[in-house]
């Protein structure tokens, strides 16, 4: 049985981990458990929650750090358990995002 103390510390460890750059969804990984309980136990000791544009760019970021490492965008989605066009496709939006190309806004497909 999970006991208050236990949950503070998990929750203290979560904060951390969420501080140091990891994404709310790798921390309910860990934790099973699912992205909006842990951004509420995060709010509910004070956190403040980035946004999803600069969750992204910091996951973006580490990606784009991962395949100059690894080399090929295989290595790259092997390591974060997703598809090699996945990888691609979001190394390509943070790299538009960074030149002052990118939006959030995806044109209509006629």
């Amino acid at each position: 049985m999970l006991t208050r103390k236990r949950i503070n510390a998990d929750i203290i460890d979560m904060a951390e981990k969420y501080e140091s750059g990891m994404t709310t969804t790798e921390i309910g990984k860990l934790y099973d458990l699912a992205p909006p309980t842990v951004c509420d136990y995060l709010r509910s000791h004070g956190v403040d929650l980035r946004n999803n544009r600069e969750s992204f760019i910091r996951r973006a970021k580490r990606m784009m750090a991962d395949y100059e490492e690894l080399g090929t965008y295989q290595k790259v989605a092997d390591k974060y358990g997703i598809s090699r066009q996945r990888v691609y496709g979001i190394i390509k939006k943070y790299k538009d995002i960074m030149e002052g190309g990118g939006s959030d806004v995806k044109p209509k497909k006629y």
